[in-house]
């Protein structure tokens, strides 16, 4: 990595150095301001580069089919042109994580969320809460009993994310007795009045329902909001 030059800069692209990786194409592309300003020194000729820098572009990676399911599901306008015009709301793109969902990275900044927490020890146990710190924070409270009255007994730790709703724009989605967390657990009581066992797929359905209502109450598709489910696939497999 590096900053951009001001001055003119010449790149070796040859066929004993050629780049193997996206992002070292990118940094190359990106060290000056205007094209005219670069020079590539190679032992081959012009659509040669052209077209083994595009293998390199273009190759799929690890990180490939996440990415790609990512911008599918949250685009207003995927580059799939059999995925539907609008935003989904409910994003899967996490199964696609190459590695242990341990080392999945969840969101850090205090833009709000609603989340549902699963209990490690009994995975018939959840919690629906809501929280304007960052997930990561919020999670480290809840297992050191600090969290909230539901979620703060020896006996109910540790607790792991399922899943959360993003996309957040208002604090009057996460206060009062109509904001998205009051919802998702009023449709989960439901559930439990009518005699429905509360597991997994009962829970995120109810949470689905919150979207979906909330999603037909705005104007503009930028104010829809998504849930992010984490552990889906990782369940059934």
């Amino acid at each position: 990595m590096g900053n951009t030059i001001e001055t003119g800069v010449a790149i070796e692209i040859t066929k004993k150095n050629m780049p193997w990786e996206r992002g070292q194409v990118v940094v190359d592309l990106s060290r000056t301001r205007t094209a005219d300003r670069m020079a590539v020194v190679s032992d081959m000729n012009h659509e040669t580069i052209v077209r083994e820098l595009w293998l390199v572009m273009s190759r799929v990676t690890q990180w490939t089919a996440m990415m790609e399911n990512t911008i599918n599901q949250l685009s207003i306008s995927p580059f799939d042109e059999n995925t539907p015009g609008n935003r989904q709301i409910v994003n899967t793109a996490v199964e696609e994580f190459p590695w242990d969902l341990s080392h999945y990275q969840l969101p850090t900044s205090k833009v709000g969320y609603v989340y549902l927490l699963v209990l490690v020890k009994r995975q018939d146990k959840f919690y629906v809460g809501k929280t304007q710190e960052n997930i990561p924070t919020r999670l480290k409270r809840h297992n050191s009993g600090t969290g909230a009255k539901e979620t703060s007994h020896l006996d109910f730790m540790p607790w792991a994310p399922e899943a959360y709703i993003a996309g957040i724009n208002s604090t009057k989605e996460l206060k009062g007795t109509d904001s998205l967390e009051k919802r998702w657990q009023a449709y989960n009581q439901i559930s439990k009045n009518a005699g429905v066992f509360c597991d997994f797929t009962t829970i995120i359905d109810n949470g689905k329902r919150v979207l979906k209502t909330h999603n037909r109450e705005v104007k503009n598709e930028e104010e829809k909001i998504f849930l992010q489910l984490l552990l889906t696939k990782r369940r059934s497999g």
